[in-house]
């Protein structure tokens, strides 16, 4: 692990002028002078070329790496990651009501990677759904963490009536340690826990010395810390310094969502980069200025019924008779600068999400675990596949 580490971390480092930017920063290619071909090919590709390459790893990579050689040689490192086989368990169709499709799938195909232990405990695990199908295949005892006290009181609804051993702690495990609910006999498992979520998960199930660790993080940028910290020893060795923007990338797959869900994301986009290239004008600031999250009911209504309602957000005054139309096309012309911006850190994304997942395997082997990396699902069902699983030594 150590070796394929330092090999990830070193290409990271050395080519951090691609992917460790912020592409609403910026209104044209930022590497036109140091590396015009490859600037060069980003402007000569459509937009649907543009989309074709990008939502779809083996040919972003084909484009991508002859202006990165390294790059292959890296990819081979982190593209034969193992994958679990088991198939998935068969329930009655009303078990798995009200969970949908895809997630569906994700419980089923881990809780058979998980394999059968004396006792669970779910990690933040909401209703319970993974909980429940474990402790039904495996007919063995769950505990289940989750905040949410609505969620658990349902959760023990459907515990009761499959006669489950079942039980819930509702408990907000940021601010409170829940470390006396792990126990050594325990197979402690997280799906998708989000950032600090699973850095707790883990120092907690190490600290009781759990026998198994099961986990599969999410959302790195989930953090209450402005710069990334290391979690293992080899990790504190690394130059790179990431913040939480860096942190976003690896999530930016767009393998599962649908053609409607990347449109709307595409017009938000628009929007955004044309109310601040307005607001520039108004206001003289030089520099993009983040507007909150907005409802997705917006999107139905007008770019400019969006840009009052951010200006309302940041205090800025628009003058009457103001041409929306001519700032909602320098959005749409911003996009296609961004979008070209973010293919090329695309390609770093899968790198920097097995540096961070690395990182959390070494952890545990410091603490004591023999870790191994492997995919429970395929990346179709999810992209967020990778599962580290540890047991102690």
């Amino acid at each position: 692990m150590k070796t394929t580490f330092q090999a990830l971390d070193q290409f990271l480092y050395a080519h951090r002028a691609f992917w460790q930017l912020v592409p609403f920063e910026h209104q044209c290619l930022p590497w036109e002078h140091a590396y015009p071909a490859l600037c060069k090919w980003l402007k000569s590709i459509s937009n649907e070329e543009l989309f074709r390459i990008d939502g779809e790893r083996a040919l972003l990579y084909t484009y991508l790496s002859p202006f990165f050689p390294d790059l292959p040689t890296v990819l081979q490192l982190i593209e034969n990651i193992p994958q679990q086989s088991n198939e998935a368990p068969e329930v009655p169709e009303h078990f798995k009501q009200h969970i949908k499709g895809r997630k569906w799938q994700q419980i089923a195909q881990l809780a058979a990677t998980l394999g059968e232990s004396e006792a669970y405990l779910d990690w933040c695990g909401g209703k319970g759904h993974l909980g429940r199908l474990l402790s039904w295949y495996y007919e063995n005892p769950v505990t289940v963490i989750e905040r949410n006290a609505d969620l658990c009181e349902q959760g023990k609804g459907f515990a009761s009536k499959y006669d489950l051993p079942m039980r819930y702690v509702c408990a907000d495990v940021l601010n409170s340690c829940q470390s006396h609910e792990f126990t050594q006999k325990h197979h402690a498992v997280a799906l998708h826990a989000c950032g600090d979520l699973h850095i707790r998960f883990m120092q907690s199930a190490a600290l009781a010395n759990t026998d198994k660790i099961s986990l599969s993080p999410c959302c790195y940028h989930l953090t209450v810390m402005e710069k990334y910290q290391p979690l293992s020893i080899e990790g504190r060795f690394s130059k790179l310094v990431l913040r939480k923007h860096d942190l976003k990338l690896p999530l930016q797959e767009t393998m599962t969502s649908g053609q409607r869900i990347q449109r709307l994301r595409h017009q938000e986009i628009e929007w955004r980069l044309g109310f601040d290239v307005l607001q520039r004008e108004i206001t003289g600031n030089t520099q993009y200025l983040p507007v909150p999250s907005i409802p997705k009911s917006m999107l139905s209504d007008t770019f400019e019924a969006f840009c009052l309602w951010a200006a309302e957000q940041k205090s800025i005054q628009i003058p009457e008779q103001i041409n929306f139309a001519q700032y909602l096309e320098q959005g749409k012309q911003r996009r296609q600068v961004s979008a070209r911006i973010d293919l090329v850190r695309h390609a770093f994304r899968q790198v920097l999400e097995y540096w961070l997942i690395l990182d959390r395997a070494m952890y545990l082997t410091d603490q004591g675990y023999e870790a191994q990396i492997t995919q429970f699902c395929a990346p179709e069902v999810t992209p967020r596949n990778i599962l580290i699983r540890a047991q102690k030594g």
